[in-house]
């Protein structure tokens, strides 16, 4: 959490340096700027976290995340995975 609170407030210091006043009215340079940004990491967040999530699943599947649970019960297992809900517990 803190590290997402610094980013943005990192951005304040960044905005005030591409938002020239000699820009204005329309700010070409600072809407592109920001406009880089959110496709690089919107899109480039996207990617990689759609690999990432793609290799976790072939981990499970290859049963190399199955250690976790060993030893619990079903009820432990539930808690583990943070669901309060006790309708899960019966769903598994």
């Amino acid at each position: 959490m803190g590290f997402v609170i610094g980013w943005g407030n990192l951005n304040g210091v960044m905005s005030s340096n591409i938002y020239r006043l000699k820009d204005k009215p329309k700010y070409t340079l600072g809407h592109s700027i920001v406009l880089a940004y959110m496709v690089l990491f919107l899109f480039g967040g996207s990617v990689i976290l759609r690999f990432m999530l793609a290799r976790e699943n072939k981990k499970r599947r290859n049963g190399e995340r199955d250690s976790w649970g060993a030893g619990m019960s079903q009820e432990e297992k539930v808690h583990a995975l943070g669901d309060q809900r006790g309708d899960f517990l019966y769903t598994l």
